[in-house]
């Protein structure tokens, strides 16, 4: 799959910031599943795929990364 928590773009996105921002709930999951790192903030708004999720209205999305550890902040 690659580096799950890898962040080459200018934002310094990761997948899962990706995945969690657009509603990707089956992209989350798996990524979940190989590790990414759910409380790793972009580098442009220091925002995590939790505070992403929750920005764009994903709830199911933003219940799943509670679920599995991230921080509520």
């Amino acid at each position: 799959m690659g580096q799950v928590n890898g962040n080459e773009r200018p934002s310094g996105s990761t997948p899962l910031h990706l995945a969690a921002r657009n509603g990707h709930k089956g992209v989350v999951l798996k990524l979940l599943s190989s590790g990414a790192n759910v409380n790793q903030k972009d580098i442009k708004f220091g925002e995590t795929p939790l505070q992403a999720a929750a920005r764009n209205g994903h709830h199911d999305i933003v219940q799943i990364l509670v679920n599995t550890g991230a921080h509520r902040l």
